[in-house]
């Protein structure tokens, strides 16, 4: 849902132009207001999680003005950044795990997650694969099961997660396997 003064558009998060990212541009113009503006940005039973909200105001340039006389007023140009209420970032964005075979586990690989948003966060964590469940059963945060993952977050707080993969000793695939890590920020 995007939020801007007393006008909100639910359904912005169609998955356009990617299924992972979505890309939502409007004016707003209409619903400024001389002071005060207000502009969020909240996940509603869409999955989708929030991460950048961009308000971008132009100002015009007016014509030159004669050299002001005592009396006379001076502008000033503004510009802000408006600062998303549940924003995370998380690096690398990516992890190899390196040649392993099944009953083994990788070394260990070091993330970090960042609350870049204006709101304290409850980060939680969701391992999707396409590997015979390969990272759903192997994979490890912290020398636990990524369903255990739980962190809570203040603005511009910061957790490092330690990583590693332990193959199943059951698991029979081969090859290069894929697999996705997504964290998800809900705010406290």
């Amino acid at each position: 849902m995007r939020i801007f003064n007393l006008e909100n558009w639910t359904g912005i998060y169609n998955g356009t132009p990617y299924a992972n990212l979505d890309v939502d541009k409007r004016s707003v113009l209409d619903y400024l207001v001389d002071n005060s503006n207000t502009a969020r940005i909240r996940a509603v039973d869409d999955y989708m999680v929030p991460s950048n909200a961009f308000l971008v105001l132009r100002h015009t340039s007016p014509e030159p003005t004669p050299t002001p006389t005592p009396g006379d007023g001076i502008t000033v140009s503004l510009t802000v950044y408006i600062q998303p209420e549940i924003y995370m970032e998380v690096t690398p964005s990516d992890l190899n795990f390196g040649s392993l075979g099944p009953g083994k586990i990788s070394s260990t690989h070091q993330i970090l997650i960042k609350n870049s948003g204006s709101t304290n966060l409850s980060v939680t964590a969701d391992v999707t694969d396409a590997a015979q469940d390969l990272y759903v059963r192997g994979l490890q945060i912290n020398n636990s099961t990524w369903t255990d993952y739980q962190v809570q977050l203040i603005p511009n707080g910061t957790e490092e997660a330690d990583l590693r993969l332990r193959v199943p000793v059951d698991y029979s695939g081969e090859g290069e396997k894929k697999g996705v890590l997504m964290f998800w920020a809900q705010q406290l």
